[in-house]
Order: C-alpha cells, then sequence, then structure tokens
C-alpha cells in the first residue's frame, strides 16, 4: 500500500475513535468531488471602502495565505459589512481550500483546510464536505494527496496567468469507502 493510499485510509471514516478499523479487503469507490462537497468561491470586497476592512475580524483567505496546510489566520480581514455586500460567502471551519488561479501553480496545487470561519477570495475555490459521505479531514487530505494529479488533470492551457479548470475539477474522481 502506498504512503498516499494509507493516508487516505487514515481519514476515510468519521472521526470517531470507536469506528470500526480499516481493512484491506474493504471496497471503494470513485465519487466525483461536486457529490461529495459543496463547492464555492469568493470575491474581493472593495479595497478602496474603509468600512469593508478597516477593523476587521472575518479572514479572507487569498493564494498569499497558504502557509501550510491549515489556515488559522489571514493576512488581510474584511467587516460584517465587507462580506454582506460583496459575494464573500463565510465558510465554516474543516472547509478545504484549494488556489485555482495564481502563477504558483506553475509548480504546485495549494490545498488547506480552514481551522476558523474564513471568506475567500476569487482566486481559491471552498469545499464544505457533504458529511453524510465524508468527512472534512478525509476530503482535505484527499484534495491535498491528490494534488500533483489534480493540478495536471485540471490545468487551463492557453492563458497569461495559471488556472485549474473548474468544471474538471468538479468531476475530478475522489476514492470513498462503500
Amino acid at each position: 500500500m502506498s504512503e498516499q493510499d494509507a493516508t487516505l485510509e487514515e481519514f476515510a471514516d468519521d472521526s470517531n475513535p470507536e469506528s470500526e478499523e480499516i481493512r484491506d479487503d474493504q471496497e471503494w469507490k470513485e465519487v466525483s468531488i461536486e457529490d461529495l462537497s459543496k463547492i464555492g468561491g469568493g470575491s474581493t470586497p472593495k479595497k478602496s471602502n474603509p468600512d469593508y476592512w478597516d477593523g476587521g475580524e472575518i479572514l479572507w483567505t487569498s493564494p498569499k495565505d497558504f502557509d501550510g496546510p491549515r489556515l488559522q489566520s489571514t493576512e488581510d480581514k474584511i467587516t460584517e459589512l465587507g462580506a454582506e455586500e460583496s459575494t464573500s460567502k463565510i465558510y465554516p471551519p474543516g472547509t478545504a481550500l484549494m488556489v485555482v488561479r495564481s502563477g504558483v501553480l506553475r509548480h504546485t496545487l495549494p490545498v488547506a483546510i480552514a481551522e476558523q470561519e474564513t471568506t475567500v477570495n476569487q482566486d481559491l475555490k471552498a469545499f464544505e464536505p457533504d458529511t453524510n459521505q465524508v468527512n472534512a479531514e478525509y476530503l482535505f487530505q484527499a484534495l491535498r494527496g491528490l494534488s500533483e494529479d489534480i493540478r495536471g488533470s485540471c490545468k487551463k492551457t492557453g492563458t497569461t496567468v495559471e488556472s485549474i479548470q473548474t468544471n474538471v475539477l468538479r468531476q475530478y474522481p475522489l476514492p470513498i469507502r462503500l
């Protein structure tokens, strides 16, 4: 069993320590990312409006905040008004985040999990897990573990800024236990 498979299996069932042990004979199936999560995006509130930014306490995640796999804080924060008057949805802790438009995609596909509520800018996608099928940690680990394959399979070509084809990303299959 590869290290990647072992990591995915570690998070395959719910986070309950009482859950059954994972065995090699258990069956798996592939399910598209869009069937395992609610995929959303974000925006940038007008920087020229200080009411959207000054004194803000809501995390606003952009590619520059991906300095590790667990997002606990962001460089910028927005106000409630900034979130309300833009298309910036507030995502709950446990939401997986992925950079889908940035020069960094030339060599890596950053994926993190939000440990606090956050909004995101237009260069990211947020994946809220369907907890009837998969838990947040598993979804995050699957996206992170398969990030290089996702980057290669979903990369948009012929653009000036590196980006991921969202329609292809939505259909990308992830393994889950039956």
